[in-house]
């Protein structure tokens, strides 16, 4: 397979002969695969600053995104929806871990899960 330079090399080709063609032929077929190559071309090179080297680690990567999204999205409600302590043994304690947690803290110290609420009703 392909890395991802000789990908791009490869795409800079195609797309110089359809200009070629382009320049020969009205028809707007060439300009299309003009503007197909440079946007392929402009995707693997984000990719590749990403340090991946080969187009099979770029796909990985890619495919890969919906999965990490749902992580990130999983972390964002945990780090920004608060919840109030609760009061287990007469231990404050965090509303998601169930990990002691201090009345001065804003998050739990072990899982990270944002703490709000009123401390005086626990």
């Amino acid at each position: 397979m392909l890395t991802i330079s000789e990908t791009i090399s490869q795409l800079e080709s195609l797309r110089d002969n359809s200009a070629d063609f382009a320049r020969s032929d009205d028809d707007p077929i060439w300009q299309r695969d003009i503007e197909a190559c440079e946007g392929a071309a402009a995707i693997l090179e984000a990719l590749q600053e990403q340090h991946l080297e080969t187009v099979e680690n770029a796909v990985r990567r890619i495919r890969s995104y919906p999965v990490l999204s749902a992580a990130c999205r999983d972390l964002r409600m945990q780090f920004k929806t608060g919840g109030t302590p609760v009061k287990i043994h007469g231990t404050r304690c965090c509303p998601k871990c169930h990990s002691p947690v201090g009345m001065k803290y804003k998050h739990c110290p072990w899982c990270g899960k944002r703490l709000i609420g009123r401390w005086e009703n626990l």
